[in-house]
């Protein structure tokens, strides 16, 4: 069945050639513009077209292209008659004498096999046809002893000649069998190779005269996009930080893009242009609220990416649905994200699979992806798109209708200033009226292989206050803690950020410019230049009995010394019981100069402390309570 339908395929594309004689064109790409998810190409040509009805096949587009978003337009003296589109396979017919070749070099093993068989089974009657010539009992006369001698010489001879043939062709046999096996196996695989598909857009037009005409083509295509990715760096405490952006391209859409002008947009095409509306919240017993959206806890997400066979699979694509975070797994199939606060589902997706999206509810998240069979047969086109996003179907004159395109309105965005390093490609930053849009003047090669080309966009100098973080109670160590400001300004999209103190990486976070806070928090690791010591005073930290109660006296004492060569701020906290219970009672002996927030017990201190300095504070605090009753305190 596999042979009868690249035979037909085969058939049906050399009528096709043969009966309409239509002109195949490849056109250039011009530009392309790359989506969160997806991207848009533009292509042009040039052709030279004789007067009168023809048609014109622009062939070599993705197989993922959405044909519903595809816009013709025709400069010159002439009329658009129609458009259709239609997949092709181009290297079937290649494919077809490849299996062809393969059959045959099958059937020539197996009639070889054959052959030899036959050699065996007339060896075997000769060899029968011997032993019973030799045979004594058959003989009818007395022989002499002379020629008994001479016939068994001869007979042995003979047996000896037609076993060795015999064992020539037994092994003979076994190598044809190896063989038969090897080109079955070769001719397996050439029949299950999945074919080339292409899109290929006919367009039929008819011309008054001959003359030139300019063709320009645009289409969203699928299985291309780009992530955002971030370098944070703190020199020093006393400078400002340094913000490197990044943008991670990759395209799996059958086309490789050679030095192309690429513009990167914030818009994602396949989000829905539908605005939500409320539910009636109908209230009954055993009915629940409506439900739009849910909360998830900060949070990474590691995992490995396998097909139906446990066969890891590189280079699919991991996105955290709704944004435009997202990663690539690894040669091994293994991806690592991190998900901001409001993230509850990923979604996966890999070229000739399905595509699945996964609801996340720990730490780990393995995914198998289930083939497509008909991914390159059936392209399902679901793209959406924006009225003013995408211009006309067509322009120019389309079977007597004049149809224009709308042109988008761009808005400079305000220049940053740059961090004066090594030098980055030339980027134009606009914000359009849906997102913001990086034109990369320099221009890529970006192929069709899965593999993601990293390119810096943007690279800033952000105000930042630095200070150190100490909970004793909890981690002896302090902590530096960044707060960058002025980043409203910088057309920033919720990505990963890699966290760097003092060139040394401190790890990963999250930067979110849709929080509703002015600053960016960074936490940039531990610093063993503060240090920290937290010891109980046994001497003053005694319990005593009263007539119907019990105190409990707790001490503290907290030893802090900076011996890092410049001033540093510190926010050291601590922490008294709260009590809940109306017999239980907490009073406070001793802050050293400490705020109190009454509600939840913390003590906080805001030191500056000079190069060398120490300082100690005590923490002192009673707790009564009744005597028949034991309580625990810390």
């Amino acid at each position: 069945m596999k042979i009868k339908g690249l035979l037909m395929i085969a058939a049906l594309m050399v009528s096709t050639v043969v009966c309409a004689q239509k002109e195949k064109v490849t056109a250039d790409v011009n530009h392309v513009t790359i989506f969160t998810n997806g991207a848009q190409v533009e292509r042009s040509k040039t052709l030279n077209l004789l007067a009168g009805e023809q048609t014109v096949v622009f062939t070599g587009l993705s197989p993922y292209t959405d044909v519903k978003s595809m816009q013709l337009k025709a400069y010159g003296k002439l009329t658009v008659l129609s458009i259709n589109h239609r997949y092709v396979h181009p290297d079937s017919l290649q494919q077809v004498k490849r299996l062809k070749d393969a059959e045959q070099r099958v059937k020539s093993v197996i009639d070889k096999s054959k052959e030899v068989r036959a050699k065996k089974e007339v060896l075997e009657a000769q060899l029968a046809m011997v032993q019973t010539n030799c045979s004594v009992g058959n003989r009818t006369a007395v022989t002499p002893l002379a020629g008994i001698k001479e016939l068994n010489n001869y007979y042995s001879q003979e047996l000896l000649s037609l076993k060795k043939q015999m064992i020539a062709l037994d092994e003979e046999l076994i190598s044809l069998d190896e063989e038969r096996v090897r080109c079955e196996e070769t001719r397996d695989s050439i029949a299950h190779l999945k074919l080339k598909t292409v899109t290929e857009i006919e367009v039929k037009v008819d011309l008054p005269q001959a003359g030139r005409v300019d063709f320009n083509l645009t289409y969203y295509v699928k299985n291309a996009g780009w992530f955002p990715t971030y370098d944070v760096r703190a020199l020093a405490i006393n400078q400002p930080m340094q913000l490197s952006y990044k943008a991670n391209v990759f395209q799996n859409t059958k086309e490789d893009w050679h030095k192309v002008p690429v513009t990167l947009s914030s818009a994602n095409p396949n989000r829905s242009t539908i605005a939500p509306e409320l539910q009636t919240y109908w209230l009954d017993y055993g009915r629940r609220a409506p439900r739009y959206d849910s909360e998830m806890k900060d949070s990474g997400v590691s995992g490995i990416v396998t097909d139906e066979k446990g066969d890891p699979i590189a280079g699919a694509l991991v996105q955290v649905k709704g944004s435009s975070l997202g990663t690539v797994t690894d040669f091994n199939g293994r991806y690592s994200i991190t998900l901001p606060r409001d993230a509850k589902s990923l979604q996966f997706s890999f070229i000739g699979y399905i595509s699945q999206t996964h609801n996340v509810h720990g730490p780990s998240l393995n995914v198998s992806l289930k083939e497509d069979v008909a991914s390159l047969q059936e392209v399902v086109a679901t793209g959406s798109h924006s009225k003013k996003r995408v211009k006309g179907i067509l322009e120019g004159r389309v079977a007597g209708v004049d149809v224009k395109a709308e042109k988008a309105v761009f808005v400079e965005a305000p220049a940053m200033e740059m961090v004066e390093e090594s030098q980055m490609v030339a980027v134009q930053e606009q914000k359009a009226q849906f997102g913001y849009e990086f034109e990369i003047k320099q221009p890529l090669t970006i192929l069709s292989d899965g593999k993601i080309t990293t390119t810096e966009i943007g690279r800033y100098q952000l105000p930042a206050t630095y200070q150190y973080k100490g909970i004793p109670r909890a981690d002896k160590d302090a902590f530096l803690v960044a707060d960058a400001t002025d980043w409203q300004q910088l057309s920033l999209l919720e990505g990963e950020a890699n966290v760097y103190f003092e060139n040394s990486f401190v790890g990963k976070s999250i930067l979110d410019p849709t929080q509703p806070s002015d600053t960016l928090h960074f936490s940039l690791g531990r610093d063993n230049g503060i240090r920290i010591q937290r010891t109980k005073v046994s001497e003053k930290s005694v319990r005593r009995l009263l007539a119907s109660s019990q105190e409990q006296n707790m001490t503290w004492r907290i030893l802090v010394k900076n011996t890092r060569k410049e001033t540093v701020n510190l926010l050291l906290q601590d922490q008294i019981p709260v009590s809940r219970n109306s017999d239980i009672s907490v009073t406070t002996e001793e802050l050293s100069g400490g705020t109190l927030n009454k509600e939840q017990g913390i003590v906080s201190w805001q030191l500056q402390l000079q190069p060398g300095e120490q300082r100690e504070l005590i923490l002192q605090y009673k707790v009564k309570y009744p005597k028949s009753r034991k309580l625990i305190v810390e």
